[in-house]
């Protein structure tokens, strides 16, 4: 992006900075409690598991993003795969 570009475009209200830099803080929080009663790699993909399927369905709901039969599958087997890993983890 160009100098030009940047300057025209529309600043961000605060209010949305402050809200993502508190679901993020949330979120770390989440992951960091997760990993004191399950293993490491297991809570990480978990967590990024859950923000992929929130972004794809983010973007279909919000942005246009294509609904179709293929991709809603594919974020079911990525929901399957997340409680599968959750459901085999050993404690």
């Amino acid at each position: 992006m160009g100098v030009d570009a940047a300057r025209h475009q529309r600043p961000h209200p605060a209010g949305a900075t402050v809200a993502f830099l508190v679901l993020l803080a949330g979120s770390m929080y989440g992951l960091a409690k997760a990993t004191e009663t399950i293993p490491l790699g297991t809570a990480y993909s978990v967590w990024v598991g859950i923000g992929a399927v929130g972004a794809a369905l983010v973007g279909m709901a919000i942005h246009d993003d294509p609904t179709t039969p293929a991709r809603l599958g594919f974020l079911a087997l990525l929901i399957m795969s997340i409680v599968g890993l959750k459901a085999t983890s050993t404690t």
